[in-house]
């Protein structure tokens, strides 16, 4: 197992014994890649990097594109000797911010890392630290946002059995200052699934599902100093829900979530300074969005000109939907079939140029590929 692990980070990181297929419309795809795209994140001068892991292992891997598609390089980041464990990252600035869960006997130990664009570490903070029991696992991060001069953290700090099971759960919302130093740390035990949004004020709004017997919407507002100023609950009557992301709007913050076996997709416009709930947004029940990293997010900011690439599973194709500042959905365009069986997960990166970027890791048969296309607003390939 672990010759075959090494042979696919080789595959991906040296370009693969197959040659990538690229042409004039802004269309490249990756054969057996095993990628399972994470994210895309933004770079300068049109650049944008591709984050995710290699199927089946704990691999990190960031590959850079230059704006014409054309794959820069790729870092696998755990063949770098400065991490050894467990990473997320997203971009800061000129550098990355990436988390390091480090185990070492039954020792835990969660740290950030601020790097530059080599992934050089420039600053470090340990953010958590426990001992654990042989055969169990405890500490790990779920999501990094930076904004507004403030980073926040969740971090999932329950303690997980052998079988994978929670044998206790305890959240915990950190929000540091840029230089890493800990602002403060709110405990957010009884919420899983945690997502955040630093405001331009330094409050920081968060939401994330109850641990109930029927899962519960609860969401709250934390103000600069570290006080919670309201935290409320909305019921809906689902047996399972899953948080993919929040987002903001002119009107509110924008809450989004999955219901039901992924077959529900839900929208909740809050107003953010006493948290009144204002409109709710249900998407027809033949899209998806969830994957091993929690679905596809919207946008931080949805502006009515970017939006949200979503899988419909009986057309198998993704189609591009915006909404407006009432939360209102139209669909764009519809991205073309690759008659490929399953799609493991997508994310899209919406540009300065007025274009979408889109990627998608594939699966046929065992095969896995990894494929990007840019699109105009109307649906067309950029040529």
């Amino acid at each position: 197992m672990r010759g075959l692990v090494y042979c696919l980070i080789s595959i991906l990181v040296l370009g693969g014994c197959q040659p990538d297929e690229v042409n004039r419309s802004r269309f490249r795809r990756d054969l057996n890649s095993a990628f399972i795209i994470r994210s895309i994140e933004a770079g300068d001068n049109g650049e944008f990097y591709c984050v995710g892991l290699i199927h089946l292992t704990d691999t990190t891997v960031v590959m850079k594109y230059d704006q014409d598609l054309n794959r820069i390089h790729s870092t696998a980041i755990q063949s770098l000797p400065q991490f050894a464990g467990q990473t997320v990252l997203t971009r800061n600035g000129s550098g990355w911010l990436i988390s390091e869960v480090l185990k070492t006997g039954n020792q835990n130990e969660v740290y950030l890392h601020q790097t530059d664009e080599a992934f050089a570490i420039l600053h470090s903070q340990l953010l958590y630290s426990q001992l654990t029991p042989v055969g169990r696992r405890s500490g790990t991060v779920d999501e990094i946002v930076a904004a507004n001069g403030a980073i926040t953290v969740v971090l999932d700090t329950g303690r997980i059995n052998s079988l994978g099971n929670y044998e206790n759960y305890g959240y915990k919302l950190m929000c540091l200052n840029p230089d890493l130093s800990i602002r403060y740390s709110f405990p957010t035990n009884g919420i899983v699934q945690t997502k955040t949004q630093i405001l331009p004020s330094g409050e920081v709004f968060y939401c994330g599902n109850s641990i109930t017997t029927q899962p519960q919407l609860v969401y709250g507002l934390i103000d600069p100093t570290g006080q919670e100023r309201y935290q409320n609950v909305m019921k809906r009557d689902v047996q399972f829900a899953g948080m993919i992301g929040v987002a903001s709007t002119s009107k509110g913050m924008v809450i989004q979530r999955v219901a039901n076996s992924d077959q529900l997709l839900i929208y909740n416009l809050i107003e953010p300074q006493f948290g009144d709930p204002i409109k709710e947004t249900v998407i027809a029940e033949n899209h998806l969005n969830f994957d091993v990293f929690g679905g596809n997010p919207l946008p931080a900011q949805l502006t009515g000109e970017n939006g949200l690439a979503l899988l419909n599973h009986e057309k198998l194709m993704l189609e591009y939907l915006t909404f407006d500042e009432d939360l209102n959905p139209s669909l764009r365009f519809t991205a073309r079939p690759h008659g490929i069986p399953w799609i493991q997960s997508f994310r899209q990166l919406h540009t300065t140029r007025n274009t979408v970027i889109i990627g998608q890791s594939l699966e046929d048969r065992g095969n896995y590929d990894f494929v990007l296309q840019e699109f105009e607003m109307n649906g067309e390939l950029v040529e």
